[in-house]
């Protein structure tokens, strides 16, 4: 089984993990594009602004170029600030495991987490969280926003990198909206091969037993 989901551009953009990916050749054509889309989203032209937002693409890829899944850039404004989400699927929880526990660990936390239980339709049941870790006097506060949707078949774990609460906040709506439209697609069967018809010699490039 496969996932899929449903992204709206206007806040999401996928990070590869690898390329290839679709049109992008390389991590440098990828970054351009990002660029490109957040410079359409301002309607002006500022080439400071480009560059700034030229590094948060260049992180985003260096950030997920070890992970086994693409992550999800949250780009909810014009400006050059975005939260960056990785993406990991499991094996189905055990019975009886506390999914906080899988999603966060033994993260150390400022405050107790905001938990709440998610039902995707077709998929399963599962927790979105917002959580606010530790900070240093007179420092701003850090949250991470993540969710944990387990299913018959695999478990799915979307966690932030540390943000600011403001963007966590901005993230809220939008990652619950993407994760109701997850769905499964089964993997595609291969297709039997065709009988040759009677008298006509078989595919040369056909498989022969």
């Amino acid at each position: 089984m496969s996932l899929r989901f449903d992204l709206d551009d206007r806040f999401w953009a996928v990070v590869p993990n690898r390329f290839p990916f679709g049109d992008h050749l390389t991590p440098e054509a990828w970054a351009g594009s990002i660029v490109a889309r957040n410079a359409d989203s301002r309607g002006t032209a500022d080439p400071a602004v480009d560059v700034r937002a030229h590094d948060v693409a260049r992180a985003a890829l260096e950030a997920v170029s070890g992970d086994d899944e693409p992550g999800l850039l949250f780009w909810p404004t014009p400006r050059p600030a975005a939260a960056l989400f990785h993406l990991e699927i499991a094996d189905p929880l055990p019975w009886g495991t506390d999914p906080l526990t899988v999603l966060l660990g033994d993260l150390p936390l400022g405050l107790p987490p905001a938990v709440e239980d998610l039902h995707v339709p077709g998929l399963g049941r599962g927790i979105v969280v917002r959580a606010v870790l530790p900070a240093g006097a007179g420092e701003p506060a850090v949250a991470l926003l993540g969710a944990l949707i387990d299913t018959p078949a695999l478990a799915i774990r979307i966690t932030s990198e540390p943000t600011t609460t403001t963007m966590a906040g901005l993230a809220d709506a939008p990652l619950r909206e993407l994760l109701l439209g997850l769905r499964s697609v089964p993997e595609p069967e291969a297709e039997p091969e065709a009988e040759p018809e009677p008298g006509r010699p078989a595919d040369p490039g056909a498989a022969v037993d």
